[in-house]
């Protein structure tokens, strides 16, 4: 068995699963409708998310091997006592499976991979981050990149006023 199906069958039953059979349930409750509605949420909105949440979950999860070969005291079980790094993968988890775009998903993963490279990152800023990646076009990311303007800012204080401006 390879590394993804691996990953694969542990990302198998999880909470994400329980909170559909409870939607499911929920939706049965609607009087004639609940059964179409059921059927509807069964066969069209479910199989998408969970494929997005688990590409999502394969590619974090390849990311951090990689990260675990290349620096020697990093370990990945570790994770598990690093609350920032938990908190900005659930945030960034919550929006990843609300898009398709390819541009966020990879400034989604960034975020989460520098959550752990660069501990030191305020924790505010990254908020603020996913909160953009979330509810900016992919084109809005491709211009600040463009841009790059984290390399012309130097202070806490000028970039948090740019952050303020660019958010209004």
């Amino acid at each position: 068995m390879d590394k993804k199906q691996v990953i694969a069958k542990d990302l198998e039953s999880s909470v994400g699963d329980y909170a559909h059979a409870g939607v499911r349930a929920g939706l049965s409750i609607a009087p004639f409708v609940g059964g179409p509605l059921v059927e509807f949420f069964t066969m069209v909105i479910a199989p998408p998310l969970e494929k997005r949440r688990d590409e999502w979950l394969i590619e974090i999860f390849t990311c951090l091997k990689k990260i675990e070969k290349e620096i020697e005291e990093f370990k990945i079980e570790n994770l598990k006592k690093n609350e920032n790094f938990i908190s900005t993968l659930f945030y960034a988890t919550q929006i990843a499976m609300r898009t398709h775009q390819q541009v966020k998903l990879e400034a989604l993963k960034n975020a989460v991979i520098n959550s752990i490279l660069t501990p030191t990152v305020d924790e505010n800023l990254q908020l603020i981050y996913l909160n953009l990646v979330d509810r900016y076009t992919p084109w809005h990311l491709k211009l600040l990149q463009f841009f790059d303007i984290s390399k012309k800012i130097s202070d806490d204080e000028k970039r948090s006023n740019l952050v303020l401006s660019v958010t209004k």
